[in-house]
């Protein structure tokens, strides 16, 4: 269970972020499913399935040596590359909507690269450049302020 954990955070360190595990859970669970209720998931996912599909059909007949693979084989590497290439395409989504739950905590991340902002004196992130609204700082001072 922790090495699944930690490959979580690897792939989505804005988990580690979050006050509990019982609120990076859910925060997790609002994230995939902001991006299955999405229609442009289903249509990016019927879309690169039909690419797959007629790059398939042109690598069947035009290679010879793919004919010894069969159909099945070909059509399988398709719907694993469609699976695997549809999550990777939301990946982004989730990192973004993972940014927005922490901001939303009063954590200060930037929305952009996920670099935590504690600590920082102007409203520019000093990872990627990205301007960002300074009420996000205060708040989080003000609230250190109120814990301290």
């Amino acid at each position: 269970m922790a090495q699944r954990r930690n490959a979580y955070l690897r792939q989505y360190p804005e988990l580690g972020s979050f006050p509990s595990r019982e609120a990076a859970r859910a925060a997790w669970r609002r994230a995939m499913r902001s991006v299955y209720r999405s229609g442009w998931f289903w249509l990016g996912i019927l879309a690169m399935s039909g690419v797959l599909s007629v790059l398939a059909v042109v690598v069947y007949r035009a290679v010879p040596q793919a004919r010894t693979f069969g159909p099945a084989v070909v059509g399988g590497i398709v719907g694993a590359a469609t699976v695997v290439g549809g999550f990777r395409g939301f990946h982004r989504r989730i990192h973004r909507t993972l940014r927005q739950e922490l901001i939303s905590m009063g954590i200060p991340i930037c929305l952009h690269c996920g670099y935590d902002l504690r600590g920082q004196a102007e409203a520019r992130c000093s990872e990627c450049g990205a301007c960002f609204d300074a009420t996000l700082l205060e708040s989080h001072a003000a609230a250190d302020d109120a814990d301290g």
